[in-house]
């Protein structure tokens, strides 16, 4: 699976079908199964993008499943211990999902400095890559692209 989410998207028109009561401690009721692990911010649905991926990997099969999924910073630094983010976050590692990480050039989307990271995400990890999380600092690797005009 593939995605690249928009970053910084507000999920509020969606909030309503996804949970009931939301914020509201011990009344918060999370309504879609997918989503049971735990909310992001209402102001950035990224997050939501890659547990809906998650929730469609295939577990019956020799092959399994592995999703490459572009974001921004706020899906790796956001959020407190014990919140939305952090345990989803929590969730993928600890289920040993999440293969690697890439760091992005910045520039590397038109017109947009932020830095941008793909997530690897495989529960079928080769036995040698089992209990690791590679991390890849791509931020220097590019060639600029020259426009040649007519």
């Amino acid at each position: 699976m593939l995605s690249n989410p928009p970053y910084g998207k507000t999920w509020k028109i969606d909030e309503e079908a996804i949970v009931a009561d939301r914020g509201k401690k011990g009344s918060q009721n999370i309504k879609d199964p997918r989503f049971q692990i735990g909310l992001p911010s209402i102001s950035d649905g990224q997050l939501l993008f890659l547990m809906n991926m998650v929730s469609k990997m295939k577990h019956n099969t020799e092959i399994g499943s592995r999703i490459a999924t572009v974001h921004n910073g706020s899906a790796l630094f956001t959020g407190d211990a014990g919140g939305g983010e952090s345990e989803i976050r929590k969730h993928i590692i600890e289920n040993d999902w999440l293969e690697c990480i890439i760091a992005l050039p910045k520039n590397i989307f038109y017109n947009t400095g932020i830095p941008t990271y793909i997530w690897i995400v495989s529960n079928r990890k080769t036995e040698n890559r089992k209990g690791k999380v590679q991390l890849i600092n791509a931020m220097e690797m590019y060639e600029k692209l020259i426009i040649l005009r007519q």
